[in-house]
């Protein structure tokens, strides 16, 4: 027998209640289903999002301690939701009583899941609300009216509207039409700057192209007087060595020309001891300087010097 006819509970949040009772009858634990509203947003959770404690009759919403409990202003629905069917085999009792029996509740599951089709069909506000149906056709009616009420108002809008659109259109006529003028004005202004610009760029790759040509022959020069350089610095290398000869050799000189030198000098002083000039200016042979007795040397028929025979 099932006398209590409460199908839903709901509960306010206040951050700390985890443990929400279930005050309706229900025949298995996959009956119960638990919603939530917040912020005007209902969620249905789902089953794994719960637990039911059939021995404290209890749904444990959240279920882990490492969740925060629901805050205040979130609303909390549970509810019953059976599966319109009916399994109950009756006709193995014997007698036509038990055939009777479960053909009146094959009849009423008939006619429940009826009326589930039908409700499917209908406007139902949230299970978590609690607006009932008269509520819910007032506020249908008065927004039925608030929405006449706005067609009225957009439909003059739409007269105002359209009267400064045709305006606007008319005045965008003129615009389009200063705008297509000024357009050709300055297609021609762009042609005739095009124009200039291929001239200037034109006169520019020339200038360009003579610039080449000039970095070129420079290019040409800088090789040529590069190649001057070298040459230079090796003439100027061979020269370097020419005068380092020179320097040697005018060592070597000086060398043999003051060797000479002392020599002449002993030479015209033995010389000197050997000749002399007479009374007539003559040079006569004297003594022989080298051994005291008769000269050595004589004057020939030249009167250049010879040694005696």
């Amino acid at each position: 027998m099932i006398s209590n006819k409460i199908v839903k509970a709901s509960y306010s949040g206040n951050g700390v209640t985890r443990q929400w009772g279930i005050p309706f009858s229900y025949t298995d634990i996959s009956q119960i289903c638990v919603a939530l509203l917040e912020n005007d947003v209902q969620t249905i959770l789902d089953s794994n999002d719960f637990t039911v404690n059939t021995g404290s009759g209890v749904v444990v919403y959240p279920k882990s301690i490492d969740d925060a409990p629901i805050a205040e202003g979130v609303v909390l629905v549970i509810f019953r939701s059976t599966d319109i069917t009916q399994l109950s085999d009756l006709t193995n009792q014997g007698g036509a009583w038990p055939e009777t029996i479960e053909a009146s509740l094959d009849k009423l599951t008939l006619i429940a899941q009826e009326h589930n089709e039908k409700l499917g069909r209908a406007v139902l506000s949230y299970i978590t609300g609690g607006t009932t149906a008269e509520e819910m056709i007032e506020q249908i009616h008065n927004d039925r009216l608030a929405t006449q009420q706005d067609m009225l108002t957009t439909k003059g809008y739409k007269e105002e509207t359209a009267a400064t659109l045709a305006s606007t259109i008319s005045q965008a006529a003129n615009y389009i039409s200063q705008g297509q003028s000024l357009l050709d004005s300055t297609v021609f202004a762009a042609t005739n700057y095009v124009s200039q610009g291929q001239s200037l760029l034109n006169s520019t790759v020339s200038a360009a192209q003579t610039g080449q040509n000039y970095m070129n022959q420079t290019q040409a020069y800088k090789d040529d007087a590069r190649s001057s350089a070298n040459a230079a610095s090796a003439s100027a290398d061979t020269a370097n060595e020419y005068a380092q000869h020179a320097v040697s050799a005018s060592a070597g000189s000086e060398h043999w020309a003051q060797l000479a030198y002392d020599y002449t000098d002993a030479l015209r002083h033995a010389l000197g001891n050997m000749f002399e000039y007479d009374a007539n200016a003559d040079i006569q042979l004297v003594e022989d300087p080298l051994t005291g007795t008769d000269p050595s040397w004589e004057l020939d028929s030249n009167n250049d010097v010879m040694p005696v025979a």
